[in-house]
């Protein structure tokens, strides 16, 4: 995927079990031909370009999957950095 790489999406996912792997992500989008693959063609999304308008879909996509997911491990410390509940702080995006 040319707007997001594998160094990206090592740093948006750093918790994440081995199983859960850059290709198996392409893979699973791969399924949806219409995520990344259109924008509509009113309001502000006329004047996006498509790769913005995929960036944005990465972004509500990874943001949706933090919220749900969080930090669910039973009696396991929060890792530095991690403000738990799937909020990553600041740090981690630079």
């Amino acid at each position: 995927m040319r707007v997001f790489t594998m160094t990206m999406f090592e740093k948006l996912t750093p918790f994440r079990l081995p199983i859960y792997t850059y290709e198996s992500f392409l893979k699973a989008v791969s399924h949806y031909p219409a995520f990344c693959g259109e924008r509509g063609t009113y309001g502000q999304a006329a004047s996006f370009s498509d790769d913005q308008i995929c960036l944005k879909e990465l972004a509500t996509l990874f943001a949706h999957m933090a919220q749900e997911t969080g930090w669910h491990v039973a009696g396991a410390a929060v890792p530095k950095g991690y403000a738990g509940e799937g909020q990553i702080v600041l740090e981690e995006w630079r």
